[in-house]
């Protein structure tokens, strides 16, 4: 069973950052390393940037035909999208085009 208050994100205020102690002097402040969401989840940019650099260095670091396949195979694969997303917008627009003429047609 769940409680009331699971999927709530606790607010912190910029001046809840900076509390004193009883002698007047400064705590450490309170800075979160990310911002979560409210089911739990984040995304570290900082991870996924060095899990990239890490995969691309991995692609360059091939030796043999493997190590010239693969980051040309990798910056294909963007290109493959590209292609295959143009090709299906223009069949979308020629079946369009069709249908208007055979509407305009039977009309």
């Amino acid at each position: 069973m769940s409680s009331g208050n699971a999927g709530l994100q606790q607010t912190q205020y910029e001046e809840e950052q900076y509390e004193l102690t009883e002698d007047g002097r400064l705590l450490q402040p309170k800075i979160s390393s990310a911002t979560t969401y409210n089911d739990g989840s984040s995304i570290n940019w900082l991870q996924v940037d060095m899990t990239e650099r890490s995969r691309q260095q991995i692609l360059m670091s091939g030796t043999g035909v493997r190590g010239i396949i693969s980051p040309a195979l990798d910056a294909a694969c963007v290109w493959f999208v590209v292609i295959f997303t143009g090709m299906g917008i223009g069949i979308a627009g020629a079946w369009l085009d069709v249908l208007v003429k055979w509407y305009v047609v039977s009309r």
